[in-house]
């Protein structure tokens, strides 16, 4: 039924829209004419009369405005319309960030929608479609709660550890890294398309990531290096290649003698194979290694034995303890280099004395 209204009374009402939503209905009194005669036939609700200059009043019926924050959008036929454009905004949000490459779980307006039972012209009414084209005219920017989720990648680590499978200088991978993948939730609001909050609210681990092992060498290289290292830590030459004097009888001497009480640990002096572990004349407990380039070290008047013959050593390695075995007036270690089966000076090819 049509009436026509001429003062109205608010009573504000909860919907339940999804939304907050408020609906005011009021039943305005009939308009009576000015000079206060009852209504004519013809006159009244749904009709319309000619005022004292002769215009024609609009004809009006009940409506409902549709608020949104506080902006008047459009005048809509029923509440469904409002619920509807509720939805279809929510819906055209969640595909615009879904879009854009927004992970989202759930979208909530956080814009008051009101709607008020009012009077109003039949030709202002709109529908979903035409209440969506007033809102957007009206550049009003609608508030939203997202609930956002995000996979992103855990990278995985680097591991090292050592290893004495490999020499020194190598890295071997033994297992290869694979990252993982977390899961963030975040609690978002966005005002019309501008992010205006963001907080996280939790994190999920859904694939844990997987060390990279990389083994690295330990081992000495038994390779030779071409260069010769003391065979003792500390070094006291106390008798030089060349002529001298011993038991009273003047002979060349093949090496060099070092200071080494007995038990004082021998080191190789160049990586190579042990070719002779035993006991020789003179020199007593006796070690040669062959190196690399064919040269031969002498390690004489030896207590004991670290290493083996055939096995390989590395530059550095201890393969024996000094001792006094042989001929000797004392203990001490009596150093060789052979070079093609030659004996040279050792102090020519070992680092200098400071």
């Amino acid at each position: 039924m049509i009436r026509r209204y001429s003062v109205m009374s608010m009573l504000i009402v909860v919907l339940s829209l999804g939304f907050t939503a408020f609906i005011s209905c009021a039943d305005p009194p009939e308009q009576r004419p000015d000079d206060g005669s009852a209504a004519g036939p013809g006159e009244g609700l749904g009709g319309s009369d000619e005022d004292n200059n002769g215009s024609v009043e609009e004809e009006l019926r009940e409506g409902f405005l549709l608020t949104v924050d506080g902006t008047e959008i459009a005048y809509i036929s029923d509440r469904e319309v409002a619920k509807e454009v509720a939805d279809r905004l929510i819906r055209e949000y969640k595909g615009r960030l879904s879009e854009g490459g927004k992970g989202v779980e759930s979208i909530e307006l956080l814009s008051t929608f009101e709607v008020v039972l009012t009077s109003c012209r039949e030709i202002d009414i709109t529908d979903a479609d035409g209440t969506i084209d007033k809102l957007a005219a009206s550049g009003l920017k609608i508030v939203y709660a997202v609930v956002e989720r995000e996979v992103i990648p855990i990278a995985y680590e680097t591991v090292y550890k050592n290893s004495s499978a490999y020499y020194e200088g190598t890295k071997k991978t033994q297992t290869y890294g694979k990252n993982g993948e977390k899961e963030l939730t975040y609690s978002v609001t966005y005002t019309g398309s501008e992010e205006t909050a963001r907080e996280l609210k939790g994190e999920k681990i859904l694939k844990s990531a997987t060390d990279q092992v990389i083994l690295v060498g330990t081992k000495k290289s038994t390779a030779s290096t071409g260069s010769y290292a003391w065979p003792t830590k500390s070094v006291y030459v106390t008798s030089n290649y060349g002529w001298r004097t011993i038991f009273g009888k003047r002979e060349y001497h093949y090496g060099i003698d070092l200071r080494a009480s007995v038990g004082t640990a021998i080191y190789a002096a160049d990586g190579g194979e042990v070719v002779f572990v035993g006991t020789s004349g003179g020199y007593g407990k006796l070690i040669q290694i062959k190196h690399d380039n064919g040269d031969l070290t002498y390690y004489a008047h030896l207590s004991s034995y670290s290493v083996k013959k055939g096995e390989r050593v590395y530059k550095g390695q201890q393969i024996a303890k000094s001792g006094a075995t042989g001929r000797v007036t004392g203990p001490h270690l009596h150093f060789e280099i052979r070079k093609n089966g030659v004996r040279v000076d050792p102090a020519k090819y070992l680092p200098k004395l400071k």
